[in-house]
């Protein structure tokens, strides 16, 4: 009770202390409930705002990863298809390397085979030599000496001749080989070509797309656009030379590059109709020769007097005429120099000592007039202005754009002999002529000169490939075949990037490579979003893209001297320098991906 009291009593004395102690107790419980309240509300929000930016975020790294994806399958779908047409241009490079060693395995045939009658026409001279002296000088056992000499040169002659007509068999079986190689080469470019055009590169493009774009669960929603197809095919057909290459430039502009260019044929000497492409071809066979081939020429002083010189030249040569055959003349001449050379000097051509010829011919050409092959039908001289062509005469040697000379037909052969008695190569224009007879003084002893002893100055080897006509390729029998080139104009600077360039690089492959975004592993794909939480996947036309170039270039450096000069060959497809970088995408042609893409295409 005191205590009680007490109390009461502290209580009286503090007034109303402890009733508002109590209520202010009451109020500080309240207030930090209230604050509680807050503080939660605060959270959630933090939360909610937090869920938020991390599933953007999630969202934004997937279509950044997804973005990243598809540009590295477009480079590698882009740089697939371009590695495909490099490989398909130094195949066919690799082909006309073969058709060119063929060719000059022809013509090396045909070089052994006019220097073989060559050899055997001067053999038959000599004889008919001896034989003529042997009749003048036949005293004190002279002449006889001259007779059987004579006789011993016939007989190594005869057998001699035998074993050139053997040869001739064989020259023509493989002459006919290789002429049917070269036809097989020739389509095999065409067959190139075509395997790796249009289905094979939009084939790989899709495939390359289908590998490098998996997904976690195992499958690829990204696809070339229905644009970018069409872009990627129009690139192709026009980089194989078909003549479905139409529309825009900024569409064609591979145009030209594996052009296929057609051989004139003609059954007549010196009718074909030349064209800069066929004398392109010409040329770079003739560059090819051997030194034999080539040139076949000597000289033989006989009597070097101050004012009157007589020498023995021997000319020859082989070359490449009218396109389908190979012709070759050799020839051993006198000739008589009058007067000081080089300052006042006239040259007469005398006599012929020996002349031999061959050609590689068709099997349909009329060999009924030797003159007609023998005599030049090649025309290869430079014009003015125009590269790569040529003045359409014949007869007028060759002129090679590698070194800026001209070489007459034959390398002169034809200045010694008369078409008519010799380089026509009938034996039997030669039965009642002998040695003499190339003075022009017809002999009065045409039985002096055994007919058996005659020489066989022309061989013709006959070409029995057989000829084929297709849709896509044809195969002639013998010379030149159809082939696959790039235009003049074409592939000229190497090393400029595609967006500055001023001439012409390479042909460019472009893939444009797209997704639609519902397919993309987004939060809202994959059900990571729902409701006010639910974030929209946006893009160009609800899908993500990429875009990337490839270019295929010509590159061999020429170092010819070893002194650093920056020479550089211009493309062909007579090497195999044909290699693939990526190049920014033109301009023109994001521009219509893109508004393709904008549009729905």
């Amino acid at each position: 009770m005191p205590i009680t009291n007490e109390a009461n009593s502290i209580g009286a004395i503090l007034g109303h202390k402890a009733p508002v102690r109590t209520m202010r107790a009451r109020t500080t419980i309240g207030s930090r409930a209230s604050a509680a309240g807050q503080a939660l509300i605060l959270t959630i929000i933090t939360l909610l705002v937090l869920c938020l930016g991390l599933l953007m975020l999630f969202d934004t790294g997937q279509a950044v990863s997804k973005k990243v994806q598809l540009v590295n399958a477009a480079d590698a779908a882009a740089y697939s298809v371009a590695i495909e047409q490099a490989r398909a241009l130094n195949t066919v490079a690799y082909l006309n390397r073969a058709e060119i060693a063929n060719q000059i395995a022809i013509a090396q045939i045909v070089s052994l085979q006019s220097y073989g009658n060559y050899a055997d026409s001067m053999a038959g001279r000599v004889a008919n030599l001896l034989f003529f002296a042997g009749d003048f000088l036949d005293c004190a056992g002279v002449g006889e000496v001259l007779q059987s000499t004579a006789e011993t040169i016939k007989g190594v002659q005869q057998g001699y001749a035998g074993a050139l007509v053997a040869a001739n068999k064989a020259e023509s079986l493989l002459v006919s080989g290789l002429n049917t190689l070269n036809g097989i080469y020739s389509a095999g470019q065409s067959l190139v070509l075509d395997a790796f055009s249009i289905q094979a590169g939009a084939t790989t493009a899709n495939k390359v797309i289908h590998d490098n774009t998996l997904d976690a669960d195992g499958q690829s929603h990204a696809t070339m656009s229905d644009a970018g197809t069409t872009l990627l095919v129009t690139q192709l057909i026009c980089f194989d030379g078909s003549k479905l290459c139409k529309g825009p430039s900024i569409l064609t502009g591979n145009k030209g590059y594996a052009n296929r260019y057609t051989i004139p044929q003609s059954n007549g000497p010196g009718k074909v109709q030349r064209t800069w492409e066929a004398d392109r071809y010409a040329n770079v066979v003739m560059q090819a020769r051997d030194n034999f081939s080539e040139r076949r020429n000597g000289h033989i002083p006989i009597a070097p007097f101050p004012f009157v010189s007589i020498d023995a030249n021997k000319l020859g040569g082989t070359d490449l005429v009218d396109y389908n055959r190979w012709v070759a003349v050799d020839d051993l001449g006198i000739s008589v120099k009058l007067g000081i050379c080089p300052w006042l000097c006239k040259k007469i051509n005398g006599a012929t000592l020996a002349i031999g010829a061959a050609a590689a011919l068709p099997g349909d050409m009329n060999t009924s007039n030797s003159s007609t092959i023998i005599s030049p039908g090649i025309s290869l001289t430079k014009s003015s202005g125009t590269q790569a062509r040529y003045n359409p005469g014949t007869g007028k040697g060759w002129y090679s754009p590698y070194n800026n000379q001209l070489s007459a037909p034959y390398q002169g052969a034809l200045g010694n002999v008369s078409i008519g008695a010799d380089a026509a190569a009938n034996p039997s224009d030669q039965n009642n002529h002998d040695w003499v007879a190339d003075l022009g003084i017809e002999t009065g002893w045409p039985d002096v000169v055994p007919s058996d002893a005659t020489p066989q100055n022309a061989v013709w080897i006959i070409s029995k490939a057989p000829e084929k006509s297709t849709p896509i390729f044809q195969i002639h029998s013998s010379g030149l075949q159809d082939y696959n080139d790039v235009a003049p104009d074409k592939a000229i600077e190497p090393y400029q990037t595609a967006s500055s360039d001023k001439s012409d690089v390479g042909p460019i492959f472009t893939v444009h490579v797209q997704q639609v975004t519902s397919t993309v592993r987004t939060g809202s794909t994959i059900g990571m979003e729902a409701g006010d939480l639910k974030l929209k996947d946006q893009g160009l036309n609800d899908a993500i893209a990429a875009i990337s170039t490839a270019q295929v270039y010509y590159s061999r450096p020429l170092d010819l001297l070893g002194l650093g000069n920056d020479q550089r060959e211009l493309g062909n497809l007579f090497e195999p320098y044909w290699q693939v970088r990526l190049v920014d995408t033109p301009a023109p042609i994001k521009a219509i991906l893109l508004g393709s893409q904008w549009a729905g295409m």
